[in-house]
């Protein structure tokens, strides 16, 4: 029996292995191929190593300084910018940065996330056999999951979307570990992780709700165990934030939150008052782009000088007539020409790189009122449009694509009829893995396991599409690879339950 159950081992671990080595070597070709596609287009990207977007900068830009100055900021507007990012991404490229210099601290990088991909890839398949009963079934889901481009989309990409995918995947396998141990240290271990996840992208503190269930299920008949594990792994998950939280208090004598992209002391289209813009247009529109696409313009006309009704009038005319209708003209009129004046008081300060002083901020607080005055009139008169409509094409939009956000597959091939059944095939997976998640809310009772780790993934889902809106198809992503394995198990463990029933009906 031994010698059998040994080479079974082994050839479960070689399958493993080869799949998780495949997966890398399939991402890092694709990655290579849509490097190499955004070059030839002359797409710039960053040193011509990594994918370059509007928001990676921040992440990178407190660690070069810090690497040049040996402080995280240089002047007083770095000193609040450098806050508008959670630390743990940007810690991760900064040891890249004093390991291997700025040269190769960007290749160093995509490496990093390019391995850490191929070990979430391995301990998926661990993952995979605790929640599908069928370890064939298990994996053959994991092994499709590898393969498929959306698995990796962001693996050259300098955002937290490049590490918290296979992150996710590390902290759920060590959970499941401690769980099955019943151990409380592997559930402090599994916290320390987590810890350095909420550092990276603060959202995921979601994470910490199957921690603390599984903890419960583990120990809710010791009390004295239930309450060390609970307080020892609550109080290690927010460590690293914790500590950010009082640096911030200390260094800018404020709280900060744990996304303060709105700060009243730096100049630009980012601040507090945009906040409020925002609160009365995600009423109605869903899309940030869109709003930006409306907003920006009208911002930088307005900075440039242009006070004229003209302007606001024009940026009127283009709300969906059915705002115009609801909301009267001499209110939208009034936020409109209080948001032009006020952002035009901040020239000075943005061209000369100087803080918002106090005086402005409180102008800008009078305009934030308007919007959010607007932003109610517009719920108690179409209830429907911003509790359902809105929501719901928000949902739409977060669910309703295939993920595969490369150059190469939006632009290159676009229209093949191989990368339009890729494209097919993709979105059917995508978008089914998050919704039969939602089938943890039914089985609750029976299947606690799964439902622990789907009730984040729904909450996820319900926030991103009614709270916060104007979402990106890359905030679901760190919740992918567990939404999809567990929306498998869910599928078998459901249709297994409903042929029980039958049977014993008949």
């Amino acid at each position: 029996m031994r010698p059998r159950h040994f080479l079974s081992f082994f050839t479960t671990r070689f399958i493993r292995i080869f799949i998780a080595v495949t997966a890398m070597l399939f991402a890092y070709f694709i990655q290579e191929v849509n490097l190499n596609a955004l070059r030839d287009d002359g797409v710039p990207l960053r040193e011509q190593k990594t994918i370059k977007t509007a928001d990676d900068i921040s992440y990178l830009s407190p660690a070069l300084t810090y690497y040049n100055t040996g402080s995280i900021y240089s002047n007083e507007v770095q000193k609040y910018q450098s806050v508008t990012r959670s630390p743990g991404y940007g810690a991760f490229y900064g040891i890249l940065l004093t390991v291997l210099g700025p040269e190769d601290a960007l290749s160093g990088l995509k490496w990093f996330q390019l391995f850490l991909y191929g070990i979430s890839i391995y301990l998926l398949f661990g993952i995979a056999t605790h929640f599908i009963k069928n370890t064939l079934l298990a994996y053959v889901v994991v092994a499709i999951y590898a393969l498929l481009p959306f698995s990796h989309g962001f693996i050259y990409y300098t955002l937290t979307e490049g590490v918290t995918p296979s992150l996710s995947v590390i902290f759920f396998s060590l959970l499941l570990y401690a769980h099955q141990l019943s151990s409380v240290k592997w559930y402090l271990i599994s916290a320390f992780l987590l810890s350095i996840i909420i550092a990276i992208r603060p959202f995921l503190l979601l994470f910490a709700i199957p921690l603390v269930g599984y903890i419960y299920m583990d120990f809710h008949q010791q009390k004295k165990q239930l309450f060390k594990a609970l307080f020892f792994s609550l109080l290690i998950s927010w460590m690293f934030m914790g500590a950010w939280q009082i640096r911030n208090y200390i260094v800018l004598d404020k709280f900060t939150g744990l996304h303060p992209i709105y700060q009243k002391e730096i100049p630009g289209v980012f601040r507090p008052v945009h906040a409020s813009v925002w609160n009365f247009y995600k009423g109605f529109e869903h899309r940030g782009d869109h709003f930006h696409e409306a907003l920006i313009p009208f911002w930088q006309q307005s900075l440039q000088g242009d006070t004229s009704h003209t302007l606001v009038d024009a940026h009127i005319s283009k709300l969906p007539t059915f705002v115009q209708e609801i909301l009267p003209n001499k209110k939208l009129t009034a936020a409109f020409s209080s948001y032009q004046y006020v952002t035009s008081l901040q020239k000075e300060f943005l061209n000369q790189g100087h803080l918002i002083p106090s005086w402005l901020y409180e102008e800008e607080t009078k305009t934030a009122q308007l919007f959010n005055a607007l932003a109610s009139d517009f719920k108690r008169e179409a209830p429907f449009i911003y509790h359902v409509k809105t929501p719901v094409n928000a949902f739409v939009q977060l669910l309703g694509h295939s993920n595969l956000s490369l150059y190469i597959f939006q632009k290159t091939y676009r229209g093949r009829w191989w990368m339009e059944a890729l494209r097919a095939l993709s979105f059917l997976l995508y978008a089914g893995s998050f919704l039969l998640c939602f089938l943890a809310l039914v089985v609750w009772k029976k299947l606690p396991e799964i439902a622990l780790v789907s009730l984040p993934i729904i909450l996820a889902i319900l926030y991103l599409s009614y709270f916060q809106r104007g979402t990106e198809e890359r905030y679901l992503l760190p919740f992918l690879p567990m939404a999809f394995v567990v929306a498998a198990g869910l599928k078998t463990s459901f249709l297994s339950y409903v042929t029980k029933k039958r049977n014993q009906s008949s």
